[in-house]
């Protein structure tokens, strides 16, 4: 029974149609194209706001990674040789 439902679903997935899309006008040009991707990602509002919310990890992130330098240095007043553990640290 199992075989024929195997089959069965095979000759559906073959008889189905998958429309084929029409192609995309891109302009020509690197810098037109580089325009037209960033015009298409800032029109998604979905991407938008995944730009938004990439932008505040980096944010934070370079904040970790500024201030880990400065307070390693600064405060607890190590050298080079402490901040490489320091920053590791905290990747982990």
């Amino acid at each position: 029974m199992n075989g024929v439902a195997f089959l069965a679903s095979i000759a559906l997935v073959l008889s189905a149609r998958v429309p084929t899309p029409e192609p995309a006008v891109v302009a020509e040009g690197p810098m037109r194209r580089i325009g037209f991707g960033i015009r298409a990602y800032l029109a998604t509002p979905r991407l938008r706001v995944l730009l938004a919310l990439s932008l505040a990890v980096a944010a934070g992130g370079a904040m970790v990674i500024v201030n880990s330098v400065v307070i390693v240095r600064g405060t607890f007043g190590l050298g080079d040789r402490e901040v490489a553990p320091a920053l590791a640290a905290q990747t982990s």
